[in-house]
């Protein structure tokens, strides 16, 4: 079936605007009969794919609220997750989305919330993470507690900390967008937590001064010689 999951929720992969301009996404649930859910359930009891288990059992929780397809959806979740080996980046990024998919249907259907939101917090604390290749595991759960406050209370405290610890394990590295976007989530994070304790502006412009100083290219070397002013004045509210 052609769903993708945001947020726990199925959505149809394909977005077409309708007359009065809002976004429809086809397929849909509202053409689901009774037949099409009957179908779903067979294919859940006897498949052992778990992808096809996860979506379907998502479709079934979504569309029905039989608690028992919202268990399914977790428990499918949580073995792709735990079967997962980080060898391959774009399979990662999948597992990412599987998380914190699972995390938002452990809650409504208070299963399993507290496994789930351990292995969040552990993946983001876990420095195999900090580097180049996959802090893009950190970022996007870090991303996802930010709107996740209240279910995360005392862990939420160390965010801005671990985004700092890992832009200093990456800023030397060559690609500066990802360095950036951590120094972008940092400051994100600690003005929700109302913490000065790290000045992200200020950090920005050391950042682009450092690059500027190893550029060789005379173009980008001007574009990157004129940011930093930019983040201190910033930083200092000029």
């Amino acid at each position: 079936m052609n769903f993708q999951i945001g947020n726990g929720e199925p959505q149809g992969i394909f977005g077409m605007a309708d007359v009065d301009g809002e976004l429809k996404y086809f397929p849909n649930l509202e053409n689901f009969d009774e037949a099409d859910y009957q179908y779903l359930r067979e294919r859940v009891g006897y498949s052992k794919n778990k992808f096809i288990i996860l979506i379907y059992s998502c479709i079934l929780w979504a569309g029905k609220r039989e608690i028992k397809y919202g268990e399914c959806f977790i428990d499918a979740s949580l073995e792709l997750i735990n079967q997962h080996d980080f060898e391959e980046t774009n399979e990662t990024y999948g597992i990412v989305n599987i998380i914190k998919n699972c995390f938002v249907n452990a809650r409504k259907t208070k299963y399993k919330c507290e496994t789930v939101k351990k292995i969040i917090i552990s993946w983001i604390q876990n420095e195999d993470f900090w580097n180049i290749k996959f802090s893009f595991v950190s970022f996007h759960l870090i991303d996802f507690v930010l709107t996740q406050k209240n279910n995360f209370k005392s862990f939420f405290q160390k965010l801005d900390q671990i985004c700092w610890d890992i832009y200093s394990n990456i800023k030397c590295s060559d690609n500066i967008n990802v360095s950036l976007n951590f120094l972008e989530l940092g400051e994100k994070c600690s003005n929700k937590l109302k913490n000065d304790n790290f000045h992200w502006k200020l950090e920005m412009s050391k950042f682009y001064e450092s690059k500027c100083k190893s550029e060789e290219n005379p173009l980008v070397k001007s574009h990157f010689s004129c940011l930093p002013l930019t983040h201190i004045k910033k930083q200092i509210n000029i």
